[in-house]
């Protein structure tokens, strides 16, 4: 969202907190995730997170510890159903790699550092864990391989 929108950064760094608890709130409930589209944009809208604000301005909102954590837990549910996701875990991907590429440009209480790290740990295991199931699922059900696309593996 671009700066010049809001009055002054206390607006923008209220509008941020407001979006990140809508964001978790979205998370927690799982409201609808069932219909693909919703789905969708909504993975979408979690990958421009990071493009909008910096991870230092992420790290201060009240919520965001909480919404790492479901953020992790929604993108490590994502690779567990790959076959009906794969058209979008790309942007939770690219949203990891982004937070993981502002670590050095933040100043924190190492306290975020360590969940991001941890999140970050956990997500890049279900994402190889559900690489390497899928080639049962595929080899068994005749799915397309989601290994043949060479732009998703990143």
């Amino acid at each position: 969202v671009r700066g010049s929108l809001f009055l002054s950064d206390k607006d923008r760094s209220a509008f941020l907190v407001n979006l990140l608890s809508n964001i978790t709130a979205l998370m927690r409930d799982k409201t609808g995730m069932q219909h693909m589209e919703n789905y969708h944009q909504f993975c979408r809208l979690l990958g421009r997170l990071k493009a909008n604000y910096q991870l230092s301005e992420l790290v201060k909102a009240p919520v965001y510890t909480e919404w790492l954590g479901l953020c992790k837990e929604f993108t490590r549910e994502s690779f567990q159903n790959w076959h009906e996701t794969r058209n979008s875990v790309h942007y939770l991907l690219a949203l990891f790699g982004r937070l993981v590429a502002a670590v050095p440009y933040v100043r924190n209480d190492g306290k975020s550092e360590r969940a991001l790290e941890e999140a970050v740990v956990q997500v890049v295991e279900s994402y190889l864990d559900s690489m390497l199931s899928s080639v049962g699922e595929v080899v068994n059900s005749g799915y397309d391989d989601p290994l043949d696309d060479a732009g998703g593996l990143l």
